[in-house]
C-alpha cells in the first residue's frame, strides 16, 4: 500500500515506524512540519519537502495544508496516517486527506492538569473536529481509547495496541550485581516540565542521601523546570552524585539505559510510556508513578514498583530499599522478560498496526476491539 505519514520527522518513534513500513514492502512518504534531520538514515522512508517552518500555528498551519493536499495529489495515497491528533491529525483534516486513520500519543487527547483552560478547550474542538474525519484510530493504551470515546469517536474503529520497543536496539543485558557499598544508579530521561514532575525524584534524592544512601543519578531532558532542579541539587549539596545530562538523541538511550541499575518516572500523565518498556527491555528495574498508563505493565513487587504522584518520600523508601537489598531488583528484572516478549515484542506489534493501516487503506474502517 501507499503510505502518506504525517509526523514529526525529528522523533525517533516516528521515523522507526515509517521504516518499519517500507522494509515490509509498503510505499511510505514521510511529510512534517518539523525540522528535516540534517542526516536521514540510508534505506529509511523518504521525506517530503518540509509543509513549512516554524512550530505548528495557524501562520504556519494555513501553508501546510495546502502542501499537503499538493502532496497527496502527487503520490496518491491509499492512506494517510497521522501521528498527534491535535496537530498532523488536524493538519490531515483541514486538508481534507482521506482515508485518515489517526494516532493517538496520549497528551494529544487527554486532559492535562498543567494546561490553562483555554488551551483545554482549543485542544478539545480540534481533535473533535479531526475524529469526526478520521476512519480509524490507533491508540497506545486502553485509558487513551477510553478518552477517544468520551470524544465520540466509536469504540469498533480504534485498534488498542502499544507499539513496543525493538528488542535489537534495546538488548537485554545481564543485570550487575553490586559490590558492597557500590553506588545504586538512577536515571529519569523524562522532559524537565511540570507534568512529568521530577522534583519528585529530586526530593527523593535528597532524602536517601540522609539516609546515608549510596546512589548516583543521571537525568536526561530539557524544558522549563531544569534551573529550578538543578538550583535544589546545588542548594543540597548533591552536584558530585546527580548529574543532569540535557536532552538525549534517540542513539544515546540505549546506552544510558544499560547504565542504570533503576529508572525512574515521575510523570502525573502518559499515553504508554516508550522509555519505560525500553527500561523493561534493557533490564532496568522500573520505579514509576502509579497512574493509569503504567498500572498494565507493573506489577508492584514482582516486576516493578508505584509510588503515588508527587510523593517523594515514598519514591525515596523504594529505592533504598533496592540500595539495601539488590535481591527484588534482580529479581523483578528477570520478570520483566517474560511481559516484554509477551506484549512488548516491536516487530509483532508494528504488523498489527500495518495490518489495521491496510483495512483503512482497503475501505472497510473496521478497527479491532482490543
Amino acid at each position: 500500500m501507499r503510505v502518506l505519514f504525517l509526523g514529526p520527522a525529528s522523533a525517533c518513534h516516528v521515523t522507526r515506524w515509517t521504516d518499519f513500513l517500507r522494509q515490509r514492502g509498503h510505499d511510505v512518504l514521510l511529510a512534517t512540519m518539523h525540522a528535516i534531520p540534517p542526516q536521514h538514515a540510508e534505506g529509511s522512508a523518504p521525506l517530503a519537502p518540509r509543509l513549512s517552518a516554524g512550530p505548528t500555528s495557524m501562520r504556519t498551519l494555513l501553508p501546510a495544508v495546502r502542501a499537503a493536499r499538493r502532496l497527496a495529489r502527487e503520490f496518491r495515497p491509499d492512506v494517510v496516517c497521522a501521528y498527534y491528533m491535535s496537530s498532523y491529525g488536524f493538519l490531515g483534516a483541514l486538508a481534507g486527506l482521506r482515508p485518515l486513520v489517526g494516532a493517538a500519543a496520549g497528551g494529544d487527547v487527554l486532559v492535562d492538569d498543567f494546561d490553562s483552560a483555554l488551551k483545554r478547550l482549543r485542544i478539545r474542538a480540534m481533535v473533535g473536529f479531526t475524529l469526526a474525519r478520521t476512519r480509524g484510530m490507533l491508540a497506545w493504551a486502553p485509558h487513551v481509547a477510553a478518552r477517544l470515546e468520551e470524544l465520540g469517536f466509536p469504540r469498533e474503529k480504534i485498534l488498542v495496541q502499544p507499539r513496543g520497543v525493538d528488542q535489537r536496539l534495546f538488548a537485554f543485558r545481564p543485570p550487575r550485581l553490586r559490590p558492597e557499598g557500590e553506588p545504586l544508579r538512577i536515571l529519569s530521561i523524562r522532559w524537565l516540565k511540570p507534568l512529568y514532575r521530577v522534583d519528585t525524584l529530586v526530593e527523593a534524592l535528597v532524602i536517601l542521601a540522609g539516609e546515608g544512601a549510596a546512589f548516583e543519578a543521571r537525568i536526561g531532558g530539557e524544558g522549563s523546570e531544569r534551573e529550578r532542579l538543578e538550583a535544589r541539587v546545588r542548594e543540597a549539596g548533591l552536584s558530585d552524585r546527580v548529574r543532569f545530562v540535557g536532552r538525549l538523541e534517540a542513539d544515546d538511550i540505549p546506552a544510558q539505559m544499560a547504565w542504570s541499575d533503576v529508572y525512574v518516572s515521575t510523570s502525573s500523565s502518559d499515553g504508554a510510556s516508550s522509555s519505560l518498556f525500553e527500561a523493561l527491555s534493557v533490564g532496568a528495574y522500573p520505579v514509576v508513578s502509579d497512574i493509569v498508563a503504567n498500572r498494565p505493565f507493573i506489577e508492584p513487587g514482582v516486576n516493578g514498583q508505584l509510588f503515588p504522584v508527587g510523593d517523594a518520600a515514598a519514591l525515596a523508601r523504594h529505592l533504598l530499599a533496592l540500595e539495601q537489598d539488590d535481591t527484588s531488583r534482580l529479581r523483578g528484572i528477570e520478570a520483566a522478560r517474560k511481559l516484554v516478549a509477551e506484549k512488548l515484542d516491536y516487530g509483532r506489534n508494528m504488523e498489527r498496526i500495518a495490518a489495521f493501516l491496510a483495512a483503512a487503506a482497503g475501505g472497510s474502517g473496521e478497527g479491532s476491539k482490543r
